[in-house]
């Protein structure tokens, strides 16, 4: 699946990059979207959603616009604003089609934007959208939960846009955790201390508030919250993002471990 960027990523890691874009194969932007929609709610922040929706199971990403400069700083420190921006859309194609085959499951892009900008991203991306609420980290995913339970939802996950070959398989276990274990709260630990999904069947307040986000002890601080509220909380195997040279290297060692075994 990932093997037609292998040599993007070899360029961009060592330092050849060309910013020539790359003529991408035609599935990568083939993306499943209902032609009748209408609005969650008449406010602004809701865009193409479905009439036709099963919104008891909701997936929520959270994405920016690819803009140079304002995407994967630390990337963009080593390989330049438009190479950074450039894979990170890459990373966004990618969690967009993995999300696209999960069945009876309503996903909701969440986006980090301007205002004018929700419908020309809507349209290109061709996804379900929202604009993200203001306020730290912690304040806009309990937002975007808010929305999702708000209009039926029962099971919601969120993801964000730089786990570019997280596993369909571990998603899916986060809605069993979720229906048939009666889970409270789901988390998928990544390698650096935070998490790459989060579940809930209601929302947690206490899960997005004082918590030191963007720091390696996220996942303890907010497991820690869980039990204070006498919460259940299960755990996905644990996955990595991209946010640093080191992650973009093992995503590499992965795709090529992958190729090898004949999995991609």
């Amino acid at each position: 699946m990932y093997g037609y960027k292998n040599q993007l990523l070899a360029l961009l890691t060592n330092g050849d990059y060309y910013s020539n874009n790359p003529a991408w194969p035609a599935d990568w932007v083939t993306l499943q979207v209902a032609m009748n929609a209408q609005q969650l709610h008449s406010d602004r922040h809701s865009v193409l959603i479905s009439e036709n929706i099963d919104m008891t199971r909701g997936l929520i990403i959270f994405a920016r616009e690819p803009l140079p400069g304002m995407v994967k700083t630390r990337l963009a420190a080593a390989l330049g604003d438009l190479a950074a921006a450039e894979l990170y859309e890459t990373m966004l194609q990618d969690v967009l089609k993995t999300a696209r085959q999960l069945s009876d499951i309503e996903t909701v892009v969440f986006w980090d934007c301007e205002e004018e900008s929700l419908l020309r991203l809507a349209d290109r991306y061709r996804c379900c959208s929202r604009h993200q609420r203001s306020g730290d980290l912690g304040a806009r995913m309990q937002a975007a939960f808010e929305v999702m339970f708000a209009n039926g939802c029962e099971h919601c996950c969120i993801i964000g846009s730089d786990a570019p070959d997280l596993p369909l398989s571990y998603i899916q276990e986060a809605y069993r955790m979720l229906e048939v274990r009666q889970t409270d709260v789901v988390f998928g630990p990544c390698i650096d201390g935070g998490y790459y999904l989060l579940g809930m069947r209601q929302v947690w307040p206490q899960l997005f508030t004082g918590m030191t986000w963007s720091c390696a002890d996220v996942l303890e601080q907010s497991l820690a919250a869980a039990r204070d509220s006498a919460l259940t909380a299960a755990l996905l195997p644990e996955w990595q993002d991209i946010d640093t040279l080191n992650d973009l290297s093992a995503f590499q060692e992965r795709n090529r471990l992958n190729q090898a075994k004949g999995t991609i």
